[in-house]
């Protein structure tokens, strides 16, 4: 991607400790835009609300927060963060299931798309 057609990070990749997170969000902040964080996994929630929580970064008014996953959804932090729930479970038995029907020649592989199951469920990170 262009840096000049988009003069901000596509993506960051940081620790998972809150002083990482701090230092990797904190010259994004102040541009008169409003910051997008789309997590790959529920389980950095926690540190990720403490970092923004630390810089004075409000949930929806200053940043929107997506995550995706199933695991952190037991904990607390999660119970206001916007969410897409992909059932991984039955993602993955319907790819071995492929996978095998392909090496033991009762399939030809095919290139396709696979339409994935998802659930969006709009919290307070992204609602107002």
């Amino acid at each position: 991607v262009s840096q000049s057609r988009y003069p901000w990070p596509v993506s960051l990749r940081v620790g998972d400790d809150t002083e990482s997170i701090r230092q990797a969000i904190a010259p994004h902040l102040g541009s008169g835009r409003k910051l997008g964080i789309f997590l790959t996994d529920d389980r950095h929630c926690a540190p990720l609300l403490l970092a923004l929580g630390q810089l004075g970064v409000r949930l929806p008014e200053d940043a929107l927060l997506v995550s995706m996953g199933i695991e952190g959804h037991g904990q607390s932090s999660q119970s206001l963060v916007t969410t897409i729930d992909i059932p991984l479970y039955e993602v993955g038995a319907k790819a071995t299931d492929l996978l095998l029907r392909v090496l033991t020649g009762e399939k030809t592989y095919q290139p396709a798309a696979h339409v994935v199951p998802e659930k969006l469920t709009v919290r307070s990170s992204t609602a107002v």
